[in-house]
């Protein structure tokens, strides 16, 4: 069966991924249906001191890592889609970047893991991937 990607344009992000992380290494993910964007929450801390009378909260300068899900129409022989699945089966780090199309310089890079790697066979749709992306580093602006 022929795959046609007029339908499966996403034309607010794109997401590649490297082993790498070189300049030229990023290939986008293609047939990507959707995807969370990361949390990039700080965590409040209680920093109450014991004579208080009252709590007393702050922000700390770090964000909490996230999970990210994702859903993308699996073609078993598509270089990016392989090694996500090595990923997965191996547990080992991939670099991403999350790049916004219509708004150059914005984006998301970081280092993560894949979590979830499931086939999910509709009757009407292509062979579909449920996964779960998990950030294992500091998400930086992409470049």
């Amino acid at each position: 069966m022929a795959i046609s990607t007029d339908d499966l344009v996403n034309t607010q992000y794109t997401w590649e991924i490297s082993e790498t992380g070189g300049v030229d290494a990023f290939k986008q993910v293609e047939f990507l249906n959707s995807m969370e964007m990361p949390n990039l929450v700080k965590p409040v801390v209680d920093v109450t001191p014991t004579d208080a009378t009252s709590q007393v909260n702050a922000v700390p300068n770090f964000r909490e890592t996230s999970e990210i899900p994702f859903v993308l129409y699996y073609v078993p022989t598509d270089p990016q889609h392989m090694q996500l699945k090595t990923a997965y089966n191996d547990s080992t780090v991939l670099k991403h970047q999350i790049k916004f199309i219509d708004a150059a310089g914005e984006g998301f890079a970081f280092d993560g893991m894949i979590k979830e790697f499931k086939l999910v066979a509709e009757q009407k749709d292509m062979l579909k991937v449920e996964g779960v992306l998990v950030i294992s580093s500091e998400v930086t602006a992409v470049v």
